[in-house]
Order: C-alpha cells, then structure tokens, then sequence
C-alpha cells in the first residue's frame, strides 16, 4: 500500500471516528431541520414503481456528500448527516432496554390516561422525514416537546401507528428520529407494528438497500446478507401490535385501541372496544385530510390516520398531507376529542385543526359540545354480513353505503331527533351458523331488535323463523329470495326486486338480443341458488324453452372438473350464473377463455363484484349483469346526488351495492324520523319501548305514491317489497331497466361515467 494512500485512508477512519461522533446527530430538533434543509424532499425513484422503488442514485448521492458536509463542518457551515455508527449504536443501545423490560413478543400495551391526558398519532409514514419533522415543528410551537426532542406537555404520549419505513429514501433517518424519541421519553412514546415491521416483510423494499449502502461495514453472518438486519428485527419484535387506552382510574368498560390495520375478528367483537384508530387505509381520490372516520364495525366507531406525503405517494396515490392527530381522554373513553391537524405538503401554508367527537364523528368547536352530544344516547341497530372470505367484498361495500348514511344522519340530524345511530355489523362469511350467532348475539348482548341490510339467502333463512317469536324485525335483506316475500311474514320488509324478476329481465334480454335458445345453468346449490334457478326454469317454460342443463356446485367445492366437461357436453349458446362471485370466477377460469368465444354469459346482482369484473376484462370475456339498482353514476334524482356527495365525502367509489344500502339506510331513518318512537334507554344503549316496536315497519306498510327523494314508492303488501325496478347492464355498458309490476323493458341509460340517465318512457325494442 503506498504512503498517500495509507494516509487517505487514516484520514478517513480519523474523520469517521473521530470528527463525525461529535457532531450532533438527530439529537435536536434544530439537527432535524438542518438535515431535512440539506436534502430536498422531492426524490424520485430510478425506476418510477411505487411499490417497488429504487433509490439507488439518492443514496450514493448522499453518500458521496461525506465528504463535502465534512469540509463544509471547518468552514463553519453546519449540515447535519447521516451517520451510520450512530444509527447502529442509537438502535443498539433502545432496543437493548426494551427487552430489558420484557417488551419481547409483546402483542398489547396497555395505557391508563387520565381526562385532559393526550396521545399525538402519526399514521403510516414510508419515510416521511421531512413532513415529520414539520409535525415535529408544530409540536414545538404548541409547546409540546422541546429543542431536545423531550415532551414537556404533561400526561402526553406519543404513538406511531406502523408502517414507518420504505417507500422513501429517508427511511433509515425516520426511523432514526423515532428511536431518538423513545430514548429521549421512555416509556411515553410507543410504536406500534405495521406490515413493514412484521415478520422480516421489510427486507423485500427500499431500506434493505439503504443498510447495504450506508452500514455495509456491520454486516454479520446473522444479517443474512443485510448489515444490521438481525438487529433490527429484534427491535421490530418488541413493538406492539395494538395499544389499549383506558381511563385512570381504571374503566375497563370502554376503551380505545390504536393498531396499524383492522384487528382480527376476536379483538373486534370484545365488548370494552368502543373507539378504534388504524394507521392505514386504501388511498382514494381527493383526500382531503390525513385523518378519516370509516364507520362502525361490531359498534365501535372506527378512524384512520395517514401521515405520509412523500414523493410517491403525492405523485401516484394524490395524498399531499403533513398530518397527525391527538386524542384527548375525556370524562370517560366515549366523552373523548380527535383533533387532526394538516397542513398541504405542497404549500406549507400551516397547519389546519378539526376537532371530532370519538363516538360519532360529529364536528366539535369546545368541550360544551361533547357534554351536548353525549346528553343523548346511541340508538342502536344491527346486522350480519359477510366481512370477509370470499364474498367479504359484497359485505364491506354495503357496509360502506350504510355507515355513509348513518355518518350523514348523526351529522346533520342527530340533534333534532334527540338519539344518535350505532350500527353493529358483524362478520358472518355468508355462514348460516355464523349468521345465526350474530343475530342472537345481537339481540341478547346489544339488545337490538331492529337489523338493517343483512346480506345473503343461506344466512337470511337460517334465522327467518325467530324474528316473529322474538319480535325482531328485518329491514331490507340484500337478497332477492322468495323467502322474505311471503305476504304473511310481517317482521321483514324488502326494497330490491326478487331474484325472478331479475332472471325474468336477463332471460328477456337475452333471447330477444340474441336469440339464444340452449342455456347452462350455473347455481349454488342452496336455497339462494335453487331460488333463481326455478325462476329460469319457470321463464324458460313459458317461452316454449324446456331443454336445459343445470350445473351444481357447493360452496366447499374448489375444483369443478365435473361441472366443466357437463358444460362442454352441453354445448350451450347461453349461461346464466346464479352463484357467488368468487366460485364463479374459479369455474370460468377452469373452463378457459376459448370455450366462451360466441357464447352469452349474465348473471344476477349477487354474482357482481369489481374482482370478478377486473377478471373478465383481463380474460377478454364479455359479460352481462342484472342489477337492483340504476347505474351508480346516475345523477337524475336527489337521491342519487346525495349518495355521490356522502360517498365522495368519505372517498369511497360508487358501486350498485353501497348504492342500495344507501337509499335502504335513508328510507329506515327517514321512517325512523317520521314515526319518533318513544326511545328507552339502560346503560349506554337506547332501544324502542316494546309497546312501540312495530311502529317503524307499519310506517314503511302505509307508504302509498310516497316521493322519497325522487324515489316514487308504494309498498306491496303481497311482495312485502317497494317493486322497484331492475336493470340490465349490457355488454356495451348499456344500462335498460325492466319494470317488474308490468315487466316490460321501459328505459335506457347511458352507461358514460357520470352522465345523467336518459330515460325514454316508449317500450324498447323486445318489450312484452
């Protein structure tokens, strides 16, 4: 080795060991906001994917300014930089002390906070640093911590909600930031696991690269290939999954948790969970603040909380906003505020603050109106869906409209009622068992005898026989079956049109447009499916059709070998799907694309969902849908405008189903209004007095050319429904509704995103 280079390389290890610890590394707020000066917030990634970013040439950039940041240090300009030694001893030295305290394999902590006590949230960051540090900044203007990154507030924590690292070529110095906070404030600052901290899933994205680059001199046989991974991953074990806040003294009746994402089943059903925070959420359109109130779910009121404008997510997912919220404890869990404060990453114009109460969602100015608001009690409602397994995207969606309707009604109404709504949907996976569970759970523990859009046939009948001999009632089934038609059931009241009407449209379709005369059927072999199929049969038969074949499946079936060569033998022009989404996708995927080349393919409302038709797009497979419902964009009645405000409100994309749920929701509170049942109420729930209990469904019997924003209804007390319409979608995306009193085709809508329908009151071409 020659002399000058024996020398540069001691100079090197000279600067690194000896200059480099001395400066102040990520200890001061001031240190934060030199860094964040130094590197601009705007990176773009070397191969524009945002799930997968490569910020390799950010890294040596920086890496490569070593040098310069250490020159610029004797010239007195200082520049804070990163420092890897620092960064390994800083991660080291935290989570040496929290498995010291046993935090290993922790799933829950645990925090009792007194009233006026406050948690500050951050959602999911990927690497934000420069917004952080700008929370950071407005934290110490409200004199919450100081320059040393020490919380001076008192009774005041600090909770990160997951998902802190990747997607960003920050993320080694946000995380640095939040093990500086943990150390600087034990046990005040708490860091709850996300997907990026949870199980190694890290190592598959942006920091992997990062710790190659920048800590390639710590890399052990433990690392496996990454420097410093084995004790990051120890660090990351000792993080909770949730936290559960209670109030001091301890009131172990109600609670509030925060957690990255939704928790799992069990968690959600415990009774002390009133008030639940997530860190993620699906990005939409037009979000227009960090925090968001999602609905109820098992009855607890449900809020998330994004924190995350960095490149990526400005350039692909469109949310631009510095963002975090505080909670403060009230005289008790449900008395409790969520204030959010945002600010556009893009401006930096300031911060803005909304204050919520935790229960309802509704807008606060001070703490007189929370006393307000809790002086009335939740009226509560309940239901059974599915949530997920196969059809939990039916379930999620209807979900969607209601708790968009409920959000609307305990907004702007609430006060004039005197109650607010609770609505209790819990998960049943469309099992008849599981359903039955919920409705008695319901009914027992909630003391709920009104239940609002449960969805599907299996599970609707399975519980049909105890409505009447426990005076429960049902409000509008999100089924089409002829179970909840008979005229003698006066506990259910339906609002969408029977599965027969929708075959009888499909069919109508169908032969009229192109003249199919062999048909397949492929159904659920339940009474959901058995349903709509003898609909077909019967359609079939009076239009001279008696030769047909009926394809069987059963929901625990995942291979349809069988079912596939009696669909080739058959050699259909026509099949109709009367079965769920998922089995239907699975069978046209076994078949294969070719088979379907020339034939006509429909299916009724419940076999509709986005996955289903993201396939069929992909597959090049034309397709026709009956719906319940107009086209979801339609702009033409109040109704309908109304709904595309609630759900634009809440970022949450149109679809048939939150549609129905909607319009079935406002029909239930505007009955619900009407009638001003005298309200009981034990504890913290409120129910109708048992006197009163069929006042809301014999409201709904009387309704006669009622105008219901637009909507002309009348019940029918033969059908116990309202007979509106069904809809074909076409392959075209046309959109022709069928009259089911009358059954004649009688309008058209074009099916451009947004255009209002045209409707046409002359018979269409086809019509009987």
């Amino acid at each position: 080795m020659t002399y000058k280079k024996r020398a540069h390389n001691l100079l090197f290890l000279y600067f690194f060991l000896v200059i480099i610890p001395t400066l102040p590394h990520f200890e001061t707020l001031e240190a934060l906001q030199s860094y964040a000066q130094a590197y601009k917030e705007d990176v773009k990634s070397d191969n524009n994917n945002p799930e997968y970013p490569d910020f390799t040439s950010a890294y040596k950039q920086e890496k490569g300014n070593y040098f310069k940041r250490i020159k610029d240090y004797f010239f007195g300009i200082s520049h804070e930089i990163f420092d890897p030694y620092g960064f390994k001893k800083l991660l080291e030295e935290v989570t040496h002390v929290r498995e010291q305290k046993k935090f290993t394999k922790l799933h829950e902590q645990t925090i009792a906070l007194p009233p006026q006590a406050t948690i500050v949230f951050w959602g999911s960051l990927y690497g934000s640093y420069h917004s952080l540090v700008r929370t950071l900044t407005e934290l110490y203007n409200k004199k919450i911590i100081n320059n040393n990154l020490e919380i001076i507030k008192e009774q005041c924590y600090f909770a990160f909600l997951g998902d802190v690292i990747n997607r960003s070529p920050y993320s080694l110095v946000t995380l640095t930031i939040i093990l500086t906070l943990m150390k600087k404030n034990p046990d005040k600052v708490i860091y709850i696991k996300g997907q990026q901290e949870r199980n190694r899933y890290w190592e598959n994205f942006t920091v992997r690269l990062s710790l190659k680059t920048f800590s390639s001199d710590f890399l052990k046989p433990e690392d496996h290939a990454i420097p410093l991974s084995s004790v990051l991953n120890t660090f990351f074990a000792t993080l909770p999954d949730r936290l559960i806040v209670h109030r001091d003294p301890e009131e172990k009746d109600q609670a509030f948790y925060a957690s990255h994402a939704m928790p799992e089943e069990d968690i959600i059903r415990r009774n002390e969970l009133e008030v639940l925070l997530l860190g993620t959420r699906n990005f939409g359109n037009d979000i227009k603040s960090g925090l968001e109130f999602i609905g109820y779910n098992h009855g607890t009121a449900t809020w998330s909380l994004l924190s995350c404008p960095n490149t990526l997510n400005q350039e692909f997912y469109k949310f631009y906003y510095d963002s975090f919220a505080i909670f403060e404890m009230g005289e008790k869990v449900l008395n409790s505020i969520i204030t959010v404060f945002d600010q556009d990453a893009r401006t930096k114009n300031g911060f803005s603050k909304k204050s919520f109460d935790v229960l309802y969602a509704i807008p606060i100015k001070d703490k007189n109106d929370i006393k307000k608001i809790h002086a009335q009690r939740p009226f509560e409602v309940g239901s059974t869906m599915p949530l997920s397994g196969g059809e939990g995207n039916v379930g999620r969606t209807v979900s969607s409209g209601l708790n968009a309707s409920m959000y609307n009604f305990n907004r702007t109404h609430a006060s004039d009622a005197h109650f607010f709504i609770r609505n209790n949907i819990f998960d049943d996976q469309l099992i008849p068992r599981l359903a039955r569970v919920n409705i008695k759970m319901l009914h027992d523990d909630y003391k709920t005898d009104y239940f609002l859009l449960p969805v599907g046939t299996p599970t609707l009948a399975t519980y049909l026989p105890t409505l009447e001999k426990e005076n429960m009632f049902v409000f509008f089934p999100v089924t089409g079956t002829v179970l909840s038609r008979n005229p003698v059931l006066k506990n259910i009241i339906n609002l969408r049109a029977a599965y027969s009407d929708e075959v009888h449209a499909l069919i109508d379709y169908i032969i009229t447009e192109y003249r199919s005369k062999r048909f397949a059927f492929f159904y659920q072999d339940d009474v959901y499916g058995k349903d709509a199929l003898e609909a077909a049969h019967n359609e079939l038969t009076k239009r001279g059709i008696t030769n047909w074949t009926d394809i069987s499946y059963t929901l625990e079936e995942t291979d349809f070998k069988a079912q596939v060569q009696k669909l080739k033998d058959a050699n259909p022009d026509a099949i109709g799907f009367f079965s769920n989404s998922a089995p239907s996708q699975q069978f046209i995927d076994q078949v294969g694309t070719d088979f379907f080349v020339g034939l006509n393919l429909f299916c009724i409302s419940f076999v509709e969902s986005a996955s289903l038709r993201f396939f069929l797009n992909q597959q090049g497979i034309p397709f026709t849908f009956s719906s319940v419902m107009p086209n979801p964009t339609t702009n033409n009645l109040p109704i309908f405008k109304e709904y595309h405000d609630a759900m634009d409100r809440l970022n949450i994309q149109y679809s048939s189903d939150s549609l129905e749920a909607y319009i079935a929701t406002e029909l239930f509170l505007d009955a619900l209004i009407h009638v001003k049942p005298p309200i009981l109420c034990e504890g913290i729930t409120c129910k109708v007095a048992p006197q009163a209990k069929g006042a809301i469904m014999k409201y709904l019997e009387s309704l006669k050319n009622y105008n219901f924003k637009g909507l002309n209804l009348t019940f029918n007390p033969q059908t116990r429904s309202f007979d509106l319409p069904v809809w074909i979608e076409t392959e075209e995306g046309e959109w022709i509704e069928y009259d089911t009193k009358t059954r004649l085709r009688i309008a058209t809508q074009l099916a451009t995103p947004g255009m209002p329908a045209t409707l046409k009151t002359e018979l269409q071409p086809g019509s009987k």
